[in-house]
């Protein structure tokens, strides 16, 4: 082969890389002429090749002025054979959008070395410099705080950790920051991979934030109790520039609310046996077992048996919360039919229906088959919610009860639908919420307790199935209980559920 030949190859191997290089390239001679440009740069920044080979950098319009200046000095560095660092210009596109890019530069000599022309390579880094910016503004904001901060990129790479991350992990920054966060890591992660598979997926494709209470590890082995709250940072395009975690410990507010919780369970508990007494005694009164009545203390004994019962109804109440929360209640499943149950609380509940003159319907699929159900936490949970869909109706509303299989998902579904005041929309997120009421409700009822709702949740949750609903204020709301066609959760316990 021909020194001519091989140079003809050497070119057209160098066209090739030229053009197929991701990062824009323009080749400028001594003078600062531009000889050459490659597509990146049409494609980054709307000019052709045509546009602007032929031009000298003091003349194009691609770069702000200050930058023009930038790139001279830096270019007549070069021509003195001098090396110069990586450094920013900015650009201007032909929509008249600014553009950041990186330069970088290789000299090319002749034979006999001498500097012919600079290979300019240009890499566009304006979204890199953007989040590097706005993340300095977060690093300075959240140094100082006192809860565990993380910042990562995109892809969940660890770029910042406050020195509150220190402080309660006991690991070192240096040793966090290039590490995946969110996943079973050395330094902390103890959570199961679907739940972190489940933030990722609600952070990156939903793009809204995280929140979920979470357990994790010390470097010393001990694990702690956090609430973590991670947030997406979106651009004007709303693409993800980096996330925002922040982890606050709360074992020690755990233990004052599980001391709460023994004391109020020791405190029911002790209040049942003279609620019962003041209860047996009242029925025996009423009953006229230790001689007659007149009218007016036949109504003052009422009164005072019907507050007892109001009474026995929130000490069990409460002593069925603490059981849930210190998890030492029981789920014992046996075989039943949901249905029968249901129609059993229904049967119940017939005279209270009745006195409010509800229009009640029900609906049975009756191919459901015996599932293992604890039968007295199945009926918990109806009659709380079809107590509140009568008791939360207007007079003469409607009450609609469905209980249904879902074969595809193996799923059976209890729904219960009322035509009374709905819930405001503005409370909707705290219904579940322990002891909360909406305003509407306490304004129809100044006894109830709050506490229903979140036993039925607790109960479900426990049981392996999800409870939610759908409320319109003014029309009504709808209670969707679904547990999976094998049954209830067996869970072991040493009390249960009153």
């Amino acid at each position: 082969m021909t020194d001519k030949e091989i140079q003809s190859v050497v070119d057209n191997r160098y066209q090739k890389i030229f053009e197929l290089s991701p990062e824009a390239i323009i080749l400028l001679d001594r003078t600062g002429k531009i000889i050459d440009v490659n597509n990146r740069l049409y494609d980054w920044l709307g000019y052709r090749p045509r546009d602007i080979i032929g031009r000298n950098v003091r003349s194009v319009s691609f770069l702000t002025s200050a930058s023009k200046v930038m790139m001279l000095k830096k270019f007549s560095l070069r021509m003195l054979g001098n090396d110069v660092s990586p450094y920013d210009l900015f650009f201007v596109d032909k929509k008249g959008n600014e553009h950041i890019g990186q330069i970088s530069s290789a000299l090319i000599r002749n034979k006999s070395g001498k500097i012919i022309s600079d290979l300019v390579m240009i890499s566009e880094v304006t979204k890199q410099r953007q989040m590097e910016g706005d993340l300095k503004k977060f690093q300075l904001a959240v140094e100082g705080a006192s809860d565990h901060i993380i910042i990562t990129d995109p892809d969940g790479k660890i770029l910042f950790a406050n020195k509150a991350v220190e402080k309660i992990t006991g690991f070192s920054r240096k040793k966090i920051i290039g590490q995946k966060a969110g996943s079973k890591l050395n330094w902390g992660g103890t959570m199961e991979n679907a739940f972190y598979d489940r933030m990722w997926k609600t952070m990156k494709t939903k793009k809204v934030p995280f929140e979920a209470e979470i357990r994790n590890r010390k470097k010393n082995g001990e694990e702690y109790d956090a609430v973590a709250s991670i947030s997406p940072v979106l651009n004007k395009k709303d693409e993800v520039l980096f996330f925002v975690g922040m982890e606050r410990d709360i074992t020690k507010e755990k233990e004052v609310d599980r001391a709460k919780t023994e004391f109020v369970s020791l405190a029911s508990h002790q209040l049942r046996t003279p609620l019962s007494t003041i209860n047996w005694y009242s029925e025996m009164l009423l009953d006229g077992d230790v001689g007659k009545l007149n009218k007016g203390q036949r109504e003052y004994l009422k009164e005072v048996y019907k507050g007892n019962q109001r009474m026995v109804d929130l000490v069990n109440a409460l002593l069925n919360v603490s059981r849930l929360e210190l998890g030492t209640f029981v789920i014992e499943p046996e075989k039943a039919n949901i249905v029968d149950i249901a129609k059993s609380v229904i049967h119940e509940m017939k005279p209270q229906i009745e006195a409010e003159k509800i229009v009640f319907t029900q609906k049975y699929d009756n191919t459901i088959p015996d599932m293992m159900l604890d039968t007295k936490l199945i009926r918990m949970v109806i009659q709380n919610l079809l107590s509140n869909a009568v008791k939360y109706n207007s007079k003469k509303g409607k009450v609609d009860i469905k209980v249904k299989q879902n074969k595809k998902k193996k799923l059976v579904e209890v729904n219960i639908s009322d035509t009374g005041m709905g819930i405001l929309k503005g409370q909707q997120d705290k219904i579940f919420t322990k002891l909360f009421r909406a305003d509407n409700a306490k304004e129809r009822d100044t006894e109830g307790t709050g506490l229903g709702l979140y036993i039925v949740k607790s109960i479900i949750d426990h049981s392996g199935g999800k409870t939610w609903f759908k409320s319109e204020e003014g029309k009504g709301t709808t209670f969707y209980v679904t547990l999976p066609l094998k049954g209830m959760k067996k869970k072991e316990g040493t009390k249960e559920l009153n």
